[in-house]
């Protein structure tokens, strides 16, 4: 049976909506982090919610030449990315029933853990899978506590919904610091609108997207990034 996180990805607009991606789609956000990869290091790259694998188009861009694994929850996603890119590997499933056969030199969940309430597990099965980087976005807000209450916080799409997730500050910070015991953190924030497919609480009036990449083998510590965000909408 498929889980509700599939249900909603598998619908024929969420589908189509990543099926066709092109490089200059992705946000300026997200190259900001991979200018930071030292790519002649990175011969694999395991890819969680990939929905059809265009991330392993914007990999070679940047002149990635190593083997590719995407994992996502839509069987949808999984046909389009093995009929796009027939050389890499495509698993269907929830990354966190999946033990990885060997680690990767990036792991990557960009626009994931978001709707991820397992986000802590989540981020130590990443950490555990790579053997360099581990790269992903959330959402923070200058609020009390992390929202992270399905009923309060949601996105709802053809009368399905997945949670959504917004760290507190204090949860972010904290969140940041247990990263740089493992290497060098580099992160970059900045605001973003909601979206229509978005209900949060009224007292929630405003957000920032953060971008934030791990090097495993960098020196221990934390670098903000500072960017033109200017078409991160995301």
């Amino acid at each position: 049976m498929m889980s509700v996180a599939g249900t909603y990805y598998n619908s024929a607009e969420m589908v189509e909506r990543f099926r066709d991606k092109s490089v200059s789609q992705f946000f300026r956000s997200e190259t900001a982090l991979l200018e930071r990869i030292a790519w002649s290091e990175v011969n694999s790259c395991l890819d969680v919610g990939c929905a059809a694998g265009r991330f392993l188009g914007l990999l070679r861009h940047y002149g990635f030449a190593g083997t590719y694994t995407g994992i996502d929850l839509a069987p949808s996603n999984i046909a389009n990315g093995r009929a796009a890119y027939p050389e890499a590997a495509f698993i269907l499933g929830d990354a966190l029933t999946i033990t990885p056969d060997r680690r990767s030199s990036l792991v990557n969940a960009t626009g994931i853990i978001q709707n991820e309430l397992r986000y802590l597990a989540l981020l130590d099965w990443m950490c555990a899978a790579s053997d360099r980087y581990v790269m992903f976005d959330l959402k923070v807000a200058n609020i009390p506590t992390t929202l992270n209450d399905p009923d309060k916080a949601y996105c709802a799409w053809e009368g399905h919904r997945i949670p959504v997730l917004c760290l507190s500050e204090a949860d972010f910070a904290a969140l940041l610091g247990d990263l740089a015991k493992k290497g060098h953190v580099h992160y970059l924030r900045y605001p973003t609108p909601f979206n229509a497919e978005t209900t949060v609480p009224d007292w929630l009036s405003s957000w920032e997207s953060v971008g934030v990449l791990l090097d495993m083998n960098g020196p221990a510590g934390i670098s903000h990034i500072e960017i033109d965000a200017a078409g991160s909408k995301g």
